[in-house]
């Protein structure tokens, strides 16, 4: 882990809330941090475990202890938005609800919620950075769980029922980022 970016490229609110978090003390700036005081507290808090962890792991242990991401890459977020704006993908807060075989809507990821139904099935509430959010129910979620992490640009095809917005059954109803950067090579 970079933690020289990880502090650095953080807005001051969040970087407060990283010091009340690591220190309990808000006041503390970055050069506060490398004058020497701080170091073994910060050892400490960013003990880099031998075992590797996925990305998923990483984002929702994040997401737990901090409140939000740390580790996200500022460029790679600049670059696939420019790519779904390239390829002309709509934003999902232009998703209308009444059109009927509606297109393919590109947002951020701001959280995922598993949850179970009634009957004990499970299925993921996604938060889409605007404030919408979409359900992707337990036989589509088996096959794209992994792909769902906070802070990823993902291109969905929605549908709209008596629940809500949900994520469609068509089999690419959900494009990763690699399936993006794998669709920019095919075009382009």
């Amino acid at each position: 882990m970079d933690v020289y970016n990880t502090f650095t490229l953080q807005t001051k609110k969040n970087f407060k809330t990283l010091m009340v978090k690591l220190f309990d003390d808000e006041d503390i700036q970055f050069d506060d941090l490398i004058s020497g005081e701080y170091i073994p507290a910060l050892l400490d808090a960013f003990k880099i475990p031998t075992e590797e962890y996925t990305e998923k792991e990483l984002v929702n242990f994040e997401l737990e202890f901090v409140g939000f991401r740390v580790s996200e890459n500022v460029e790679r977020l600049k670059m696939m938005t420019d790519l779904v704006n390239h390829l002309e993908f709509q934003h999902i807060s232009e998703y209308d609800e009444e059109e009927e075989n509606s297109p393919h809507f590109w947002t951020k990821i701001s959280t995922v919620e598993k949850l179970k139904t009634k009957k004990g099935k499970p299925y993921a509430n996604v938060r889409a950075e605007d404030g919408s959010s979409f359900r992707v129910w337990h036989n589509k979620l088996q096959y794209c769980e992994d792909e769902l992490i906070p802070g990823k640009i993902v291109v969905v095809k929605l549908t709209s029922d008596n629940f809500g917005r949900s994520l469609a059954w068509d089999r690419n109803s959900l494009l990763t980022e690699d399936n993006l950067l794998k669709l920019q090579q095919e075009l382009y």
